[in-house]
């Protein structure tokens, strides 16, 4: 799996998670709401700024936080990249 977004680090994830966000557009601006993928990595949260944009690369798993199961990415490559022209997903 390789998915590019700007993270975001949640207080209620652990140090070694964050997620990976993008904004999606269905329509206009107007209509921008944000999707996210939990990332599980090695390090802290201080290897990868908030706001700042990564592509990761890794395998899909499954997790469990506060007693949901949710997908999360388990990341084998994690490297910074630069902002997107179009930060937006159509």
């Amino acid at each position: 799996m390789n998915i590019n977004g700007f993270v975001f680090h949640p207080k209620d994830l652990p140090d070694n998670y964050l997620l990976l966000s993008r904004f999606v557009i269905t329509c206009c601006a107007a209509d921008v709401y944000p999707v996210a993928v939990t990332v599980k990595f090695v390090g802290t949260r201080q290897t990868y700024p908030q706001d700042s944009w990564f592509q990761v690369k890794g395998k899909a798993i499954v997790e469990t936080f506060a007693g949901n199961r949710q997908l999360v990415i388990e990341a084998s490559e994690i490297k910074p990249i630069p902002v997107p022209k179009n930060p937006y997903q159509e």
